[in-house]
């Protein structure tokens, strides 16, 4: 009788975890079809002009459709989305800010990279395999770019199929702020960033200044943080499993494909100059209280190339010093 009512029950919760489980499995790939096109059409097109630069403008792309998308679906649909008994202003809130969030980061980056080759990394790669990285690059760049992105996706699609009355207001506010904060500093670092490499002046140089003064990847650490905004939000329903998303995402730029091969390249372009900033300036958290000391003025010299400047400059007569002074 005992064992009878046990099996009864064990079958009853896994009938019913399979029922939960199958159709957010499946609409999953469902929602994500767009993704794979997207993908597959954006290899064949690399393939063809020898440059996978651009993947990397699929990912904040990726993240808008995937955003728009679950938003649509979790209103199941309705063509008045809008007057749906299940859209809510903390559900448009989020959305607005991940789809911003992502098209804000593919534009940054078509702007900085398009018409100007092949991403060193890339290319780096593309010297290495050979002659089959055309076909390989399906598999070891543009589908792990993919996945990741889909994972990370799963972040939206889980907040878009809560209730409202399970979400908390306070962690939820928290989270977006969180999100707006990771976004903002995220999108000032790219700008410091294209505005610094768009002066011919500061060729050869290495920047130095605004937040690129308290953190050597300030870009990266904006990502991280508006991420974990995004967790916070799922958690602000209730949803704890996530939690593996975020934490994969700061593990592959802290330890694999982000922080660590910048650091590398960079080493390898500026040498000791390089080796010199890295002594001043932390390699991921921010360091507000030491950046007055470290920080110069965009296109001028450092102190140090100052005193380089001024220990090659010949001796003059004061009276030749004074007049080019004059002028």
């Amino acid at each position: 009788m005992v064992v009878g009512e046990l099996i009864s029950l064990l079958f009853s919760s896994t009938q019913k975890t399979i029922s939960f489980l199958t159709p957010d499995f499946f609409q999953i790939f469902y929602m994500n079809f767009v993704l794979n096109i997207l993908y597959f059409a954006t290899w064949m097109i690399s393939a063809k002009i020898k440059d996978i630069t651009l993947v990397n403008f699929l990912w904040g792309l990726g993240i808008a459709i995937q955003s728009i998308l679950y938003f649509y679906k979790s209103l199941n649909y309705t063509i008045f989305s809008f007057f749906s008994e299940k859209f809510s202003g903390e559900m448009l809130t989020f959305t607005s800010l991940m789809v911003a969030h992502g098209l804000s980061l593919s534009a940054y980056l078509i702007i900085r990279e398009f018409g100007h080759g092949e991403d060193k990394r890339w290319a780096r790669l593309r010297e290495r395999v050979g002659y089959h990285f055309w076909w390989l690059s399906y598999f070891i760049v543009f589908m792990l770019a993919m996945f990741v992105n889909m994972l990370m996706g799963t972040l939206i699609y889980a907040f878009d199929n809560c209730l409202k009355s399970d979400i908390n207001s306070f962690y939820y506010w928290f989270g977006i702020g969180t999100m707006l904060f990771g976004g903002i500093m995220g999108t000032l670092a790219d700008i410091q960033k294209f505005n610094f490499l768009s002066n011919k002046r500061n060729e050869g140089k290495i920047l130095d200044v605004g937040l690129w003064g308290i953190s050597r990847h300030p870009n990266y650490f904006g990502n991280v943080v508006f991420w974990w905004g995004v967790y916070i939000v799922n958690y602000s329903a209730g949803i704890l499993w996530t939690i593996i998303c975020p934490l994969m995402f700061s593990f592959m730029i802290m330890f694999v494909t982000g922080i660590p091969v910048n650091e590398r390249l960079m080493m390898e372009e500026h040498g000791d100059k390089y080796k010199e900033y890295q002594n001043r300036v932390p390699v991921f958290f921010p360091d507000p209280f030491t950046a007055p000391s470290k920080l110069t003025q965009k296109g001028e010299p450092s102190s140090s190339e100052k005193q380089n400047i001024k220990q090659n400059i010949p001796n003059m007569p004061q009276g030749q010093e004074r007049s080019e002074k004059i002028y």
